[in-house]
């Protein structure tokens, strides 16, 4: 049993407390103590009665049946203390600080929303590292670099943003017949494009595809001139592609007029298309082509070739009592060419005899990526 405060060594009337019978009579006892024990009853009825018990301690009034200790609302009221339904709470309250990957309604201390900031920005960094949400194409003569699917892209170790009108370039001072390889960077926090035949790279550290030597220097494309000054985009000379998010961009040619195949099997004389590829970019190129013949039982070659070497072919062999005539096609993709300007080309032939192909009926179709 515990004992509140300590008593002393005699009672009211100035008898020795050893002297006072105590068996049976507590309840006595405590009220001749100095007049300020809590007045029990010999069954301890008022710690069995907390109501009566705190009462006589001049504490907090609650009814016998304990309404205030099962109900928490009535007793922080007593007690002058914030509901628990929505507290206005004054001050500086804390709360322990929950793990970062905590999704709960628990309360969320500001160390806790500092750390998920942080670790946003952590993940936003890894998930747009090496990344450019841009596209390279050409615009009124000029270089355009334009925002997609996003503005950012990673310069010098940092993400900046792409405006949203673009950041162009203009040929001036290019070479004719010259590779150029096009590069972000930021010149006194402004977005610029630079176009050199400095060689590109993967900065080791950021994953990023770099200027050779200088990590300022982001890749975002490259360019061939065909003539001083000059940019070139269409059907017969892709000569730009765009290093970030490449499209099919289509390679097209039709002839305007006649040619005439040999028994040898050989380069049609203009029937080419030229592109730009960057290393491991994709290329097909379909040829086809309508022969006219002046021999029964001859055979029709047709392939498509590169660079002056041919890379398939395709034959059929015509009968007619006529003007024997076919119509045949080869297609080739490779991902393999080196970086750099290539030229498609249609090969043909026939076995004896002469033949022709009129206007409109050799074709070249196919796509690069860029």
């Amino acid at each position: 049993m515990a004992i509140i405060g300590a008593l002393p060594n005699t009672i009211n009337n100035g008898d020795p407390i050893d002297a006072v019978p105590v068996m049976g009579n507590l309840n006595w006892i405590l009220s001749q103590v100095n007049g300020n024990a809590l007045a029990i009853v010999n069954n301890l009825s008022d710690v069995a009665n907390a109501a009566i018990a705190l009462g006589n301690l001049g504490g907090l009034a609650i009814a016998s049946n304990l309404s205030d200790v099962a109900n928490p609302v009535t007793a922080l009221s007593n007690l002058a203390g914030a509901p628990l339904a929505s507290p206005a709470l004054t001050g500086t309250p804390t709360a322990p600080t929950q793990a970062a990957s905590d999704n709960s309604t628990k309360v969320a201390t500001t160390a806790y929303a500092d750390g998920a900031i942080t670790t946003q920005h952590t993940a936003d960094q890894a998930l747009f590292s090496g990344i450019g949400q841009c596209y390279l194409s050409l615009s009124g003569g000029d270089l355009l670099l334009s925002p997609y699917n996003g503005n950012q892209i990673k310069i010098n170790g940092t993400l900046e943003t792409i405006p949203s009108a673009g950041v162009s370039l203009a040929p001036t001072g290019l070479l004719a017949t010259t590779l150029y390889y096009v590069y972000a960077y930021m010149a006194s926090g402004v977005m610029t494009l630079e176009a050199s035949t400095t060689g590109h790279s993967t900065d080791a550290s950021t994953g990023v595809e770099i200027k050779t030597g200088d990590a300022t220097r982001t890749l975002v494309g490259a360019v061939y001139c065909p003539s001083a000054a000059t940019f070139a985009d269409s059907d017969t000379q892709r000569y730009m592609v765009s290093w970030f998010n490449p499209k099919e961009k289509p390679l097209r040619y039709t002839n305007s007029g006649t040619l005439t195949p040999t028994t040898t099997i050989a380069a049609l004389s203009g029937t080419n298309v030229s592109f730009l590829t960057l290393t491991g970019r994709n290329s097909r190129v379909s040829a086809d082509i309508s022969i006219v013949g002046n021999t029964n039982g001859a055979i029709h070659y047709i392939g498509v070739g590169v660079d002056g070497v041919r890379k398939t072919l395709q034959t059929t062999t015509v009968y007619a009592s006529a003007s024997p005539t076919s119509g045949i096609s080869s297609t080739y993709s490779d991902n393999t060419l080196s970086e750099g300007v290539h030229t498609a080309q249609i090969f043909a032939a026939i076995s004896s005899g002469t033949g022709t192909v009129n206007a409109g009926y050799a074709r070249i179709d196919g796509y690069i990526k860029g």
